[in-house]
């Protein structure tokens, strides 16, 4: 179980700061396969600072200026509905509450309302906001302490994360998204500084390898709705119901008032 969920000191703060779910694992375990396609030719958009608002603008900055650590994922292409993978996008707590339908366990994610989503365990605490939402690309912006190991102590960080994507056909005609992330995050830590250096190359590995993880998370959920419409309403029509037994990776988060959760427009 701790080899899934933390496989070092900057993949665990990468999942705790972005609340990832190992994807890989949960979709070969339940027979779900996302057909990936690499372009390429591909320049990802540039982070426009002028494009995000005067009170996100300074604390993006000062996280793209001096990074303690950058990464980026796997370019990938996959067909699915593009308002689903928005929908998505924009409701990470319901996408969390699917996978469990699919037998996955993850972590919770609460939902603090515009656009501010967190995640809490123990003395780790992390919250995050989209602070971009343009047609081709989007921003968040994450802030919180967490305690990556037993050998750490408690961090507080700073990230960005930035995702671009596209929406179009594939070879086929169907309708696909082509999507990469891109995360940069400062600590002042000197603990983290030093067990980066130790760890040489393999800290920016491990964190592109949490990067195609979180890209799994909305694309193998995307995907997989659009190839089974027969179970999509009924996952939908469940998220209100309690979660299946084993699924959740934490202390449970307090829902909202029990109601119908409305099926995206697709």
């Amino acid at each position: 179980m701790a080899r899934r969920r933390i496989k070092s000191v900057w993949l665990g703060m990468g999942a705790y700061c972005l609340a990832a779910v190992t994807v890989p694992a949960i979709v070969r375990a339940n027979g779900v396969e996302v057909p990936a396609q690499r372009a390429d030719a591909y320049t990802p958009f540039s982070l426009n600072l002028k494009d995000l608002p005067a009170d996100a603008r300074k604390r993006v900055l000062a996280v793209v200026e001096q990074p303690t650590l950058s990464a980026h994922g796997p370019l990938e292409m996959f067909t699915c509905q593009p308002s689903m993978y928005h929908w998505l996008l924009d409701h990470p707590d319901q996408t969390v509450k699917l996978w469990r339908r699919l037998g996955a366990k993850c972590i919770e994610i609460e939902d603090r309302g515009d656009g501010r989503f967190a995640w809490k365990e123990g003395v780790s605490e992390v919250h995050w906001d989209l602070v971009r939402d343009g047609p081709r690309q989007r921003v968040w912006y994450a802030e919180g302490q967490v305690k990556p190991s037993l050998l750490l102590p408690i961090v507080s960080l700073k990230a960005v994360l930035v995702l671009d994507y596209a929406e179009g056909k594939d070879g086929n005609g169907q309708l696909a998204v082509r999507h990469q992330m891109h995360l940069m995050v400062h600590t002042d830590s000197r603990a983290v500084a030093l067990a980066t250096r130790v760890m040489g190359d393999s800290a920016p590995k491990m964190a592109d390898q949490f990067l195609g993880q979180l890209q799994m998370f909305y694309a193998a959920m995307a995907w997989y709705l659009d190839q089974h419409p027969d179970k999509t309403e009924k996952m939908f029509a469940t998220l209100q119901q309690a979660d299946p037994p084993g699924t959740r990776l934490n202390t449970p988060i307090p829902t909202a008032p029990a109601g119908q959760t409305p099926l995206p427009e697709h």
